[in-house]
């Protein structure tokens, strides 16, 4: 079970849509970091906690949030959904192996 898990996993990360997908959704978020940096109003260099102090986890996605805006529940919403379907389908292959 765990070599077709690992093969599953494999096949998925080596897919040309799945890298696509990834490529492109890392390419937004990283324009838009840029463009807020480049900008004299910039959200992140202004932020109070952004000299030499730590963020928080909180205070980080807070800020993603503000700077990439609605994708990133776009993001959150797809990774859910696949993660739903792999995890269908490995019930799927553990339940036809119980079977065999």
């Amino acid at each position: 079970m765990q070599n077709d898990f690992n093969d599953i996993k494999d096949r998925l990360l080596q897919s040309p849509q799945v890298r696509d997908f990834l490529g492109t959704v890392w390419m937004d978020v990283k324009a838009r970091l840029m463009a807020d940096l480049a900008s004299e109003n910039t959200r992140l260099a202004m932020h109070p906690n952004a000299h030499y102090k730590a963020w928080g986890d909180q205070q980080l996605v807070d800020e993603l949030e503000r700077c990439v805006g609605r994708d990133l529940q776009f993001i959150r919403i797809i990774g859910t959904l696949v993660g739903a379907l792999l995890r269908l389908g490995f019930d799927g292959l553990h339940w036809l192996a119980g079977r065999s």
